[in-house]
This record gives structure tokens, sequence and C-alpha cells, in this order.
């Protein structure tokens, strides 16, 4: 179920591909549902089949959040 869920909001995140409908799931995810990711990879540390697809929504997660707001944020106001 972990391995599922980990999936799905990866592919959620690559869906939402506008500022506002990827900070939904930003806000959602980020602090409280992070942590729940996080016990599970101390729970099933030494299966690379969980922690895999965890790591991959992380990483995913925090690296679009960073794209979408930052640098889109900053480009706008470049060419202003």
């Amino acid at each position: 179920m972990v391995i599922g869920v980990a999936r799905d909001l990866t592919g959620a995140a690559i869906a939402f591909n506008n500022r506002t409908s990827y900070l939904m799931l930003f806000e959602w995810y980020y602090p409280d549902n992070i942590k729940t990711l996080g016990k599970a990879l101390k729970i099933w540390a030494h299966d690379p089949d969980v922690t895999t697809p965890i790591l991959k929504c992380n990483n995913y997660v925090i690296i679009r959040a960073f794209y979408i707001i930052c640098i889109i944020r900053y480009d706008r106001a470049v060419t202003e």
C-alpha cells in the first residue's frame, strides 16, 4: 500500500502543471504527510521495493515545488 501511495503522489505531482493545483498538492503533502512516508522509510529501510518509490516521490515533489514556486515566479519578474 505504501508503494502505491508513493507512486500515486508522484503521478499527481507530474500531472499538476500549474502553480495553483500544484500548491494544493504540496500544502496537503508537506509537512504532515511527508512525515508518514518518513516513518515508512524507517520501518522498511532494508527493502528497496518500498524505499525507492518513496524517495523518488519526495525528490520529485520537492524539486517540482522549487521549480513551480521559485523559477516561474523569477521568470515572470524578469519578463515584466
